[in-house]
């Protein structure tokens, strides 16, 4: 039981570890944002451009922008309403 247990836990992280593993742990919604912001022609975006872009509702934006930079996929630059976002690469 151990063994398996362990096997789990090794592929688990080899798959956290690896770049597209973020599609496998995203949402539909937190995908299209992800492809979105790593597409926008400008560096940084705001969550008002987050919601022009993809029509989310703002609420739906920023629970998918917090996840994202959880995961460590979006850097969070400044605070309240000035604050951007940054794609890490």
């Amino acid at each position: 039981f151990l063994k398996v247990l362990e096997l789990q836990a090794l592929e688990a992280i080899k798959l956290l570890e690896t770049d597209r593993s973020v599609e496998y742990m995203l949402s539909e919604k937190q995908l299209a944002l992800f492809h979105w912001a790593s597409k926008t022609p400008e560096t940084e975006f705001n969550r008002n451009d987050a919601i022009e872009a993809l029509g989310l509702p703002p609420r739906t934006t920023d629970a998918t922008i917090k996840r994202l930079v959880e995961l460590k996929k979006l850097q969070r630059l400044g605070l309240g309403k000035a604050t951007r976002y940054r794609v890490i690469k």
